[in-house]
């Protein structure tokens, strides 16, 4: 059941108990200046991360009273924050958040878990991308509750996968030390993330600060399509790039094809363009003639026979002469003796 806070002071809608006794005992942030501080932030990075600003700008950023623990987190899709959290934070601190969780997300930490604990995923994590970004010029750790500033790093993990990173931990025994320690908890806290499945908190409507693009959305890898690979046709909605009505060259089936019989380049139109395989008319009658002939551009088919000339040839442009020596599509040599006024010789 939701439960309509007081507009008096935020406007906020509480979905949870423990977010109705936050309320009562805390004020609310002002949503407008949350806002700002994070933007801000975004626009530091943009002006000096072009990097990490490209990243950035694919997911959702937004903002709710629910998120818990009182942090920053991603689920490779969405980062999320909680207002407090927020507002107790340096402009540095916020910058060096925002680009640890785009880390989280570019280096696919919401899927890699595998059924590894959480906190000390979380940990491994921390360890493998913090390296990235504790040098970086206009960055500050995160300030926790108490104050403190706690940046989860270890030069032995530098250049290392979370994977292995976990995997050393386990295998000397210190991944349990770090996961029961309430320092290293808090400051792993500082900036989570989660897997991609699990649930996620609403938005709350005056906090969301950035909508990603559509493909970041719908869970499709940028450049799909509804039908089938990019420059798939209308018609059949599936084939090899190219096909299809749409960009130059295209046709309804490989470049350039059309129905009738010929050598490539034989027929009417601009290259690339027909129905069959390249430079084919749709008509039935056989050319002979040096591959790339025809009475327009190579791979052009409307005309109802094949024409001849040299690739390139525009309409009625250097038609085959009178006692020019061809070899015919069959391996046949011969010399032409009569031209027809639609292209079509006769060899002896």
């Amino acid at each position: 059941m939701r439960i309509n806070e007081n507009k008096y002071k935020s406007g906020k809608i509480i979905t949870s108990f423990s977010n109705y006794v936050n309320f009562v005992n805390e004020s609310a942030q002002d949503p407008n200046e949350v806002n700002r501080r994070i933007k801000r932030a975004i626009l530091w990075i943009n002006i000096n991360q072009g990097f990490y600003a490209e990243l950035i700008s694919h997911v959702n950023i937004f903002g709710s009273y629910d998120l818990l623990p009182n942090t920053v987190k991603t689920n490779g899709r969405d980062i999320m924050f909680h207002p407090d959290f927020i507002m107790r934070q340096s402009d540095a601190s916020l910058r060096f958040i925002l680009c640890h969780e785009i880390l989280h997300c570019i280096g696919d930490h919401a899927n890699r878990r595998m059924g590894r604990d959480l906190i000390g995923w979380n940990i491994a994590c921390d360890y493998a991308i913090n390296s990235l970004l504790k040098d970086e010029p206009g960055f500050e750790p995160p300030i926790n509750d108490d104050g403190s500033r706690e940046l989860l790093y270890d030069e032995r993990f530098e250049g290392m996968k979370a994977e292995d990173i976990y995997d050393y931990l386990e295998e000397n025994g210190e991944l349990p030390r770090l996961i029961a320690s309430s320092k290293i908890k808090s400051a792993i806290n500082s900036g989570l993330v989660e897997d991609e499945e699990m649930p996620t908190p609403e938005p709350d409507e005056d906090l969301i600060v950035q909508e990603g693009d559509d493909d970041v959305m719908d869970g499709d890898e940028p450049g799909d399509q509804e039908d089938g690979d990019p420059g798939d046709g209308e018609d059949e909605g599936e084939g090899e790039p190219g096909e299809g009505e749409g960009e130059p060259g295209e046709g309804d089936g490989e470049p350039g094809e059309g129905e009738g019989e010929g050598e490539p380049g034989e027929g009417e139109g601009e290259p690339g363009e027909g129905e069959g395989e390249p430079g084919e008319g749709e008509g039935e009658g056989e050319g002979e003639g040096e591959p790339g002939e025809g009475e327009g551009e190579p791979g052009e088919g409307d005309g109802e026979g094949d024409g001849e000339g040299e690739p390139g040839d525009g309409e009625r442009k250097n038609l085959p002469r009178i006692g020019q020596k061809v070899i015919t599509k069959d391996g046949r040599e011969g010399t032409i003796t009569k031209v027809y006024p639609n292209g079509d010789i006769e060899i002896s």
